[in-house]
């Protein structure tokens, strides 16, 4: 069968030594999710060795430059990592598709939550194949708000 890339937040999200303790078990990685909510968290989820990758959730780590520094302490730690979105509409999402190709993000990224909405505000590119293609215009490319 396929091989699992990763089990993501097995544990409660208070649980740093458990996630520890669960990484020593298993040759599956495992990846903090809810645990990491900011740079400092990131730090503990590193000092206590409970995760092999990070989903970070930009609607709840802030902005950019938060989200850039946990991730270039991601890279110095050989520490996998995407980014994952919540419950965004287009607009957000959007965002993440942008944030992805500036930070120049090669894993699989969870943005394609579209699916569990009935409708949305403004159009969002088309998937083939798993790949998204975006222009180089400025902004997130949205014409036209649907209200």
């Amino acid at each position: 069968g396929t091989p699992i890339d990763y089990l993501e937040q097995p544990i409660n999200p208070e649980s740093f030594e458990d996630m520890y303790e669960l990484r020593l078990h298993t040759d599956i990685p495992i990846a903090a999710d809810e645990m990491l909510t900011d740079l400092s968290s990131a730090h503990k989820i590193l000092n206590y060795q409970s995760a092999d990758v990070f989903i970070l959730k930009p609607m709840v780590i802030g902005g950019y430059n938060q989200i850039k520094e946990i991730i270039d302490l991601a890279k110095s730690e050989a520490i996998r990592f995407n980014i994952s979105s919540l419950l965004e509409s287009n607009i957000g999402r959007l965002y993440y598709l942008h944030l992805c190709s500036a930070l120049n993000i090669k894993e699989e990224c969870g943005i394609a939550t579209n699916s569990l909405f009935k409708s949305d505000i403004c159009d969002f590119p088309i998937v083939r194949r798993g790949l998204i293609d975006i222009n180089n215009q400025l902004g997130l490319g949205i014409n036209e708000i649907n209200i």
